[in-house]
């Protein structure tokens, strides 16, 4: 029996027992043979999750209107039972329950993020099929400079060592994979990696490095599991934190080759206020043209260091240059000399005062302006805010969905920013020691319907939690969720700063995000590490001891395994 003989035995199935058709429901086994041609929106579900339970009719009511019918005529929907397909799931990234990705043929191309209701779900469907996958396809640009020798000229993956590292990704723009040979992850990565190098011929340079065999340049490279890809350009560097398909890696590497400065008009500069929290806008005399009228391509040196600065964050904040009809502009933000670098966010903007050549002190500046008062997580910077250094994050766990939302959210963004006027953040505020207990406080929120998991594993939120605020020290993977009192974390500022300071000042007991034994086994390492010294003086009983607590550890993984077999879903944040 044909694949496609397979995949139409539910449907009959469903009309013979009067049952609605969802879309086909894909296996490991079945999954790249059906999408590999035309354009797929697969909802990955569990049949336990509430919200997917909610959303079943909607999505039902999708199929029956637009599979197939659609104006691009290949549209078709599916579905994974995550429960059914954990493998095929954690290939797949998925983080929450229902994710709904889209894939054009057999490549993953966006994921689906808003409001999953009929008409926004219909909308969106609708203009992505009319242009038939056009609109979510990879662009090639041309990369800026069209001299000299075009990197990667025959398309293949080169592999680095420590030798050859820095004198090759000093030269053009390297996408690179750090590896193990053991590593299966790393093994179905391979094949996708050969053809992309294939693709980025005569656009990006392709590497990878064997960090069994490389271990000192891994460690240089802060490379902390495998695999592991980074991008590198003119001395700075970026990693790829997304879906390892062709796809997603062409377009990252395409993107991180071009100079994040995107050539942007005043009118242009409005429209995009309304779409992004920050924007960092660099603005320059109109260029200069020769006899001929034609325009010079050079680039200045502010103009060079100021890319170079923001390369690490073009995929954590927009930049716009303006460079043609700059009066408006220069009146509008009060700018009395060109060049000049601000941002705009919260509402207002802020000029870098510094030498625009330094890029070091500009890439500095943009460090401490990148995010707004309140940031909004998602899957490209929740690894840095939840998974980051000295830092205390004011975290609200909310429902976009929920009738109190906006309430809610602007209450801790007018928190935030009535903070933030007493405690800005500096330049070089650790290098100068101006100290963490002022500077290093941020405000964010999660969508915990979609990282449900996430928030009911790590923080004990669930949907009957939320709203909810709590404080977060992710470097001691600790957590805050009641007040002095026992009480729930207000969203008041008068109640919730004296919480924040009650936290910092260690007046408030923490709680683990590892759970309570794992949490209980790294405070006792930790404060074996500390004892330092004495541990020389006293080896035997330091050694009962981490006996004992691995002992304890393993007592209770091992309780933990004999649970109902439930399989977490991990959110990309981990």
């Amino acid at each position: 029996m044909s694949l496609s003989s397979l995949l139409l035995l539910p449907l009959l199935i469903s009309s013979i027992l009067g049952k609605e058709w969802a879309g086909p429901s894909l296996a490991l086994e079945t999954f790249d043979a059906v999408v590999q041609k035309g354009n797929w929106l697969v909802k990955h579900f569990s049949p336990q999750c509430p919200h997917c339970k909610k959303m079943a009719p909607v999505w039902m009511q999708l199929v029956d209107e637009l599979d197939g019918s659609g104006p691009a005529r290949d549209w078709h929907f599916a579905e994974v039972n995550c429960l059914d397909e954990p493998d095929l799931c954690d290939d797949h990234d998925i983080t929450a329950y229902p994710q709904i990705i889209l894939y054009h043929n057999g490549d993953r191309v966006e994921e689906y993020e808003k409001a999953t209701k009929y008409k926004r779900m219909k909308t969106w469907i609708t203009k992505m099929s009319y242009n038939n996958g056009k609109e979510v396809d990879a662009v090639v640009v041309p990369l800026e400079d069209d001299n000299g020798p075009k990197p990667n000229p025959d398309g293949i993956n080169v592999e680095l060592d420590g030798d050859t590292f820095d004198s090759l990704t000093s030269v053009g723009p390297w996408f690179i994979k750090y590896y193990a040979p053991w590593c299966g992850h790393c093994q179905q990565l391979a094949p996708t990696w050969l053809e992309m190098a294939q693709t980025l011929q005569g656009q990006v340079n392709v590497g990878e490095v064997d960090c069994t065999v490389q271990s000192e340049l891994c460690e240089k490279q802060d490379i902390k599991g495998f695999p592991t890809v980074k991008f590198y350009h003119s001395g700075a560097s970026s990693e790829f934190r997304s879906s390892r398909s062709l796809e997603a890696l062409t377009d990252f590497a395409l993107r991180a080759s071009r100079s994040p400065l995107i050539p942007t008009s005043p009118s242009e500069l409005h429209r995009l206020l309304t779409e992004h929290d920050v924007i960092f806008v660099y603005i320059e005399e109109e260029e200069k043209t020769d006899g001929d009228g034609a325009k010079s391509g050079a680039s200045s040196p502010s103009k060079k260091a100021v890319e170079l600065a923001s390369r690490p964050y073009f995929e954590h904040a927009h930049f716009a240059h303006i460079h043609e009809d700059v009066g408006s502009v220069k009146a509008e933000y009060s700018i009395t000399h060109l060049p000049a670098l601000l941002v705009l966010k919260d509402g207002g903007h802020k000029s870098y005062s510094g030498p625009l050549e330094e890029s070091e002190r500009v890439k500095d500046w943009i460090e401490v302006e990148k995010y707004a008062s309140l940031i909004t997580l998602t899957d490209q910077n929740a690894r840095d805010i939840l998974k980051g250094s000295g830092l205390m994050v004011v975290l609200g766990l909310l429902d976009p969905e929920a009738d109190n939302f906006a309430r809610r959210r602007d209450a801790l963004k007018s928190i935030a920013l009535h903070y933030r006027k007493d405690h800005p953040l500096h330049v070089h505020s650790e290098r100068e020691g101006e100290g963490e207990e002022t500077n290093r406080v941020l405000f964010a929120w999660l969508n915990a319907v979609k990282w449900e998991n996430y928030a009911d594993r790590a923080y004990g939120v669930g949907p009957a939690d939320i709203p909810a605020i709590i404080l977060v020290q992710p470097e001691e993977e600790e957590y805050w969720d009641e007040d002095a009192q026992g009480g729930k974390i207000q969203f008041v500022r008068g109640p919730l700063l004296a919480v924040l300071e009650d936290a910092r000042a260690g007046r408030i007991p923490a709680k683990s995000s590892l759970g309570a034994i794992a949490g209980w086994v790294r405070k006792g390492a930790k404060h074996m590490v500390k004892a330092g010294s004495a541990a020389v003086d006293h080896a035997f009983w330091v050694t009962v001891s981490i006996l004992g607590l691995i002992g304890v550890f393993v007592w209770y993984a091992r309780r933990a395994s004999r649970g109902d077999g439930y399989r977490e879903v991990d959110t990309k944040a981990d």
